[in-house]
């Protein structure tokens, strides 16, 4: 090739048109190959880059029931749970629609999970303890009549009863159903201002009881009191759910606190649905 053909190819736009036909065609062919990798390496990085920041590693079922479970706990499992799902918008929807229920439960409802909670069967006296953490009794019958029950008058119906009223786990030391107490009674009183209280007394006499803890009537104080912090923790983890929902601030999202804001008027997880479907209203 001369000096004068290095120099076109090098400087003039037009230089490949200095050489023979041959060459042109071979250099044109190898500079096309050139700038097709050149394109797909570049449209390669571009694709990982963007999946990298739009997409993250999908979590397992069980490790969605774990960060459930987190939730229920206190300090700082359950912040570390709120944050971890936090970035699972889609999922962690999905899951909770899973889990969320509105506050509500019929009498006859009420009275059959009773019922389970006093069988031999491990497997159903837990569930029925479970469904009764969540779906509180208070929500359909007064303290006094649900403790007058028939079917909650002895061991072990009525001590998992008591302790699913006072928010006690099933493996708390505490619990009525572990400590076996001989008797469990409700004692009534009234404050000053003529506002009756309540206290479950246990022993193993009417009158020769060994412990005496609160027992909440009301049901709009439930998990509101300070006194009764943490006594409904299976309502906190609805709080902590709801608060996620809204951060997440889509349809299907909404959907979800709306179904929990049809339950029980006084129940505080249903005040706290409607808030924020107030909050969610005035800003559009």
């Amino acid at each position: 090739m001369s000096s004068r053909g290095l120099y076109s190819l090098a400087v003039e736009p037009l230089g490949l048109q200095v050489l023979p036909k041959t060459a042109r065609s071979s250099m044109m062919r190898r500079t096309f190959a050139y700038l097709l990798l050149t394109l797909v390496v570049v449209l390669t990085l571009t694709t990982n880059l963007v999946q990298a920041k739009s997409t993250s590693p999908m979590l397992a079922p069980h490790h969605l029931s774990q960060l459930w479970a987190d939730l229920l706990g206190g300090e700082p499992s359950s912040t570390r749970a709120v944050l971890k799902l936090s970035k699972y918008p889609d999922l962690t929807t999905d899951f909770f629609a899973s889990k969320l229920s509105p506050l509500k439960i019929t009498k006859q409802e009420l009275l059959g999970a009773i019922t389970e909670l006093g069988s031999d069967d491990d497997k159903r006296w837990r569930v029925a303890y479970q469904h009764l953490s969540y779906f509180d009794p208070r929500l359909a019958m007064g303290l006094e009549e649900l403790l007058s029950l028939d079917s909650v008058q002895a061991y072990p119906a009525r001590h998992r009863l008591v302790d699913v009223l006072d928010g006690l786990s099933i493996d708390d030391p505490r619990s009525a159903i572990r400590q076996r107490y001989k008797v469990i009674k409700l004692d009534k009183g009234a404050t000053p201002d003529g506002d009756d209280f309540f206290n479950f007394r246990g022993g193993d006499t009417e009158i020769d009881y060994r412990v005496s803890w609160w027992a909440e009537p009301r049901l709009e104080r439930l998990n509101v009191w300070p006194m009764n912090e943490g006594a409904k923790k299976e309502w906190t983890r609805i709080i902590r759910a709801l608060a996620l929902l809204e951060s997440f601030d889509s349809p299907r999202a909404r959907a979800i606190i709306e179904s929990v804001a049809t339950g029980h008027p006084d129940a505080q997880p249903t005040k706290i649905a409607r808030a924020i479907l107030s909050v969610q209203s005035k800003k559009q």
